[in-house]
């Protein structure tokens, strides 16, 4: 199942913020990927921009930004009303970036920008976003946090998404079943996995497009190693229960 690849696979490398080693597309709504910067090229692929959707964002981290330096990023784009649908992910993504006195060779995606990009291009084609999170470092959303239904768990579990005057985006990072970090790190369950499994299976089409993120760099206990074993085999549970023939023995 290589062949539904987009671009080449790079291998188990770290991703950073910046890089991309995989992404994967079942031929219909789900996409997988090593790194959750990609999740909004695959929103403008598939979504019917005219349409107003709800994001459902579960992910250790809120992968938003209102820092200045991050957003110069993209500016560019916002004044060019570029739009990147249609268009290779590659194509996308070399941009030179300044961070604080250093000027390198960045990505206009990043996992921590990705959500940004998407509204300040697509404007109001997100109208609603419930954040499912560890809560981790809030300041990074700024006044953002005013227009986001934080949520737990159990009201993820609870939640009945087949609602006909709603469409949604399920946009899923596999680290947020990584708690903790050094000594205390830890990985959830997987009673827990296989009852987000079942609900996400349960509720497949209310979802108009579902991106799902591996994050190998954080199923170690300390960032700037990977373990993309750990995250294969969570990802596993999530494939078998959706029944997606993704190849799991080639990546």
């Amino acid at each position: 199942m290589m062949e539904h690849l987009i671009g080449d696979f790079k291998g188990r490398n770290w991703t950073s913020a910046i890089y991309l080693n995989l992404l994967w597309h079942d031929g219909g709504k789900i996409y997988i990927m090593d790194n959750h910067l990609a999740a909004s090229w695959c929103w403008a692929q598939k979504l019917n921009l005219e349409e107003n959707y709800t994001l459902l964002h579960v992910d250790r981290h809120y992968d938003y930004s209102e820092l200045e330096d991050i957003q110069k990023n993209w500016t560019h784009w916002i004044e060019d009303k570029f739009n990147f649908r249609g268009l290779n992910i590659e194509e996308c993504q070399v941009n030179e970036s300044n961070l604080g006195n250093r000027t390198y060779e960045s990505k206009v995606f990043r996992f921590d920008n990705y959500i940004n990009i998407f509204e300040d291009l697509y404007e109001e084609v997100i109208n609603e976003y419930i954040f499912y999170t560890h809560q981790e470092s809030p300041s990074v959303l700024g006044n953002k946090i005013e227009t986001i239904s934080e949520q737990s768990f159990d009201d993820l579990l609870d939640s009945n998404f087949k609602q006909e005057d709603k469409r949604y985006i399920l946009n899923l990072d596999l680290d947020y079943f990584c708690k903790g970090d050094g000594e205390d790190f830890e990985i959830e369950s997987n009673e827990n996995i296989l009852k987000l499994a079942q609900h996400i299976k349960d509720n497949i089409n209310a979802f108009d497009v579902i991106t799902i993120a591996m994050s190998p760099d954080f199923f170690v206990p300390v960032y700037g190693d990977s373990d993309w074993g750990k995250a294969n085999r969570v990802l596993e549970i999530f494939t078998k229960v959706l029944d997606i023939s993704f190849p799991h023995d080639e990546i």
